[in-house]
């Protein structure tokens, strides 16, 4: 079985971004180190701290886990349903998982998402729980502290710290857990060929409301349901792109 993590990373204007790329590659590199992932990553050639990021992880990656970058202008990066349907129709993966790059993978996930039993009727499932940041501070010091020294890191990054994590109970796929399998993807894509949503933009980044035009398009075929799938922890930061 096949697993696609699609992932977007701009850190040209906001660098900490390039930082959460590394824990992402990190986790998936530690923890799918059993299991077959391929990793796109939709990004900007001009943007120097990601595309160091990316050669990096070319270097230290599992042997069995496949990187595929997309190159983008950042009208187009911006709007994420653009990068996403690339992703979606490029290869079929049993199981895409649409991301946000300051969302790491740990505890096992990979297992655990390689043996989920899909509900019947239900074309995109989400994690019920996930594992936060108690405050966007601490978040923003682990992004600081690991930029100044993050030269010095070969894989693996330091490993999170559970206690500077609580659990958030999530009541929608908003855009960092949307998962759906691969043949739905693959024939549907990520709203493709509807203008509105594949259309650059003038912010990057500016807002996600494709988030929620994907999950609306989704119903139309089926359900999208809450799963026990343990494993996600997510990096707070105060600077965000939509501000």
């Amino acid at each position: 079985m096949r697993i696609k993590i699609v992932t977007h990373c701009y850190a040209s204007q906001l660098p900490h971004f390039a930082t959460c790329l590394k824990y992402q590659l990190s986790s998936i590199t530690i923890n799918g180190k059993d299991f077959e992932v391929e990793v796109n990553v939709c990004f900007n050639k001009d943007d120097l701290e990601t595309v160091r990021v990316l050669r990096w992880y070319e270097t230290h990656k599992a042997p069995n886990h496949i990187l595929a970058t997309f190159e983008l202008p950042v009208e187009r990066l911006g709007r994420r349903s653009i990068g996403r349907n690339i992703a979606a129709k490029w290869s079929k993966a049993d199981i895409v998982w649409f991301t946000d790059v300051d969302h790491c993978f740990c505890d096992g996930i990979f297992g655990n998402l390689k043996e989920l039993q899909w509900p019947e009727d239900t074309v995109m499932v989400y994690p019920k729980t996930i594992m936060i940041h108690k405050d966007h501070e601490t978040g923003d010091k682990l992004l600081h502290i690991t930029r100044e020294y993050d030269n010095t890191y070969p894989i693996p990054m330091p490993l999170l710290d559970v206690n500077d994590f609580i659990e958030k109970q999530y009541s929608r796929a908003i855009g960092g857990v949307q998962i759906v399998q691969g043949g739905f993807a693959y024939e549907h894509g990520y709203l493709d060929g509807e203008e509105k949503w594949q259309r650059p933009v003038k912010k990057p980044f500016g807002d996600f409301r494709d988030d929620i035009a994907y999950r609306n398009f989704c119903t139309k075929y089926g359900s999208i349901k809450s799963v026990e799938l343990p494993g996600v922890y997510r990096i707070r930061h105060t600077e965000t792109t939509y501000q």
